[in-house]
């Protein structure tokens, strides 16, 4: 049976032996003219080894302090300057890409229609694939930066609900496949602006780790996407919910593993050590492993959620009602005063914050599929934009000579009218 010994224990057995070597080896130091044999290796003569004794004088340790400090001066200035230059190369590149993705910033609104309907092990798997679409490698990461998006929610001014996505154009395509087989009759329609309405502007983070997980799959029982359109639907003032995503590194997976690893260790150790401590017996803590074992060998997306709007009472409920979603971990306001101008620009732009959260600011896609879906149409209470018909697929035997053609999809820059087509038809 193999015991794994607790991190102090194993600093002592490593550190112990070792101190006393370095003590060993500055008394050797002290008592022996090293730096006279390292000048003679260094000058190509023969080499007394081992030192001589020294006698009186300054010691030895001294001796070969000065020598070795004064041959790595050089080189290590060099390598500090190279570090530095990298550095600071590195960053006005990543801030480069970064105003690039701002500047070429689509906003497509998803137009739902009366029968989409998906299940949330369906939502989890499209944002599965959106995230294996959009990620990076780690030498682009680390020079461009990795890619975004973002999902928002619009109470506008004619009092209607949107959905919309935005994202920088060239990644469009790859995010709107997976969205339109989870949702097949949805439209992607361009929308030429942005919401800046930011009177008020509230964040939302996790408030304990994020391996403890928010409401996920294994106990969906209702869509809060339709319980926040409802709501927002019932204010009366322009307000904005926006989700931005950036997909996490492999090291930040490897990293959430080991925290749940070793939040099962401790739990093992005050069982061993505390004959009143329930240790892995408690129910609390089994029920908030479990819901951590949720979020494990799934995606990990760094998020920013954002509630922005005219009137700060209409943001604070609006940002209540994410309470909905609580379970082993939940959402707590933050509001943004002084930062407000901002956090105002980030959402104009749908930019993630250049430092992201690594305790708190970090989504699986099972907690994704939960925060958002398209709403069903038995969301009546709030106006929302829908689709009244449905997609019908042109089979590929059919002929397409543009000069004969009669329909055209909603991708094409024309649509023939109805009285034309029966015209046609007539014919």
């Amino acid at each position: 049976m193999t015991i794994r010994m607790p991190f102090w224990q194993r600093a002592v057995l490593v550190l112990g032996p070792l101190s006393v070597l370095c003590l060993w080896l500055w008394s050797y130091l002290q008592s022996h003219d090293l730096a006279r044999s390292l000048r003679q290796f260094v000058a190509g003569k023969p080499v007394t080894w081992p030192p001589a004794t020294r006698r009186g004088g300054q010691s030895g340790a001294e001796d070969v302090a000065g020598e070795l400090a004064g041959r790595l001066v050089g080189p290590t200035r060099s390598v500090a300057i190279v570090l530095l230059a990298g550095g600071l190369l590195l960053a006005v590149m990543r801030l480069v890409h970064r105003h690039r993705r701002a500047g070429r910033l689509a906003t497509f609104e998803l137009r739902p229609s009366r029968d989409d309907v998906a299940n949330p092990y369906r939502v989890q798997e499209t944002f599965e694939a959106i995230v294996g679409a959009i990620s990076a490698r780690w030498y682009e990461r680390l020079w461009r930066g990795q890619d975004h998006f973002a999902l928002e929610t619009h109470r506008g001014r004619d009092g209607l609900i949107y959905f919309t996505l935005a994202a920088p154009r060239r990644l469009v395509p790859a995010i709107a496949g997976p969205l339109e087989d989870l949702y097949p009759d949805v439209r992607l329609i361009e929308q030429p602006g942005r919401p800046r309405w930011a009177a008020a502007v509230v964040r939302l983070k996790k408030r304990r780790s994020h391996v403890l997980s928010l409401q996920t799959t294994r106990d969906y029982e209702h869509s809060f996407s339709e319980s926040l359109a409802a709501l927002m639907g019932s204010l009366q003032a322009n307000t904005t919910v926006q989700l931005v995503l950036c997909p996490a590194p492999a090291l930040i997976h490897r990293r959430a593993r080991r925290l749940l690893k070793r939040r099962e260790r401790a739990l093992n150790r005050a069982d061993r050590h505390d004959p009143l401590d329930p240790g892995m017996d408690s129910v609390v803590e089994a029920k908030e492993l479990k819901g951590g074992l949720e979020t494990q060998h799934r995606s990990l997306l760094y998020f920013d959620l954002r509630v922005a709007g005219e009137d700060p009472e209409a943001v604070r409920r609006t940002a209540g009602s994410f309470s909905q979603l609580r379970s082993e971990n939940e959402l707590v306001r933050r509001s943004m005063r002084l930062r407000r101008w901002l956090y105002a620009r980030r959402l104009e732009h749908a930019l993630p914050n250049p430092l992201p959260g690594l305790r708190s600011g970090i989504l699986s896609t099972s907690e994704l599929a939960t925060v958002w879906q398209l709403p069903r149409a038995r969301a009546k209470l709030a106006r929302i934009r829908r689709s009244p018909l449905r997609r019908a697929v042109a089979p590929p035997e059919i002929c397409r000579d543009p000069a004969r053609r009669l329909v055209v999809d909603e991708q094409q820059d024309r649509v023939l009218r109805r009285q034309q087509l029966v015209r046609a038809l007539r014919r």
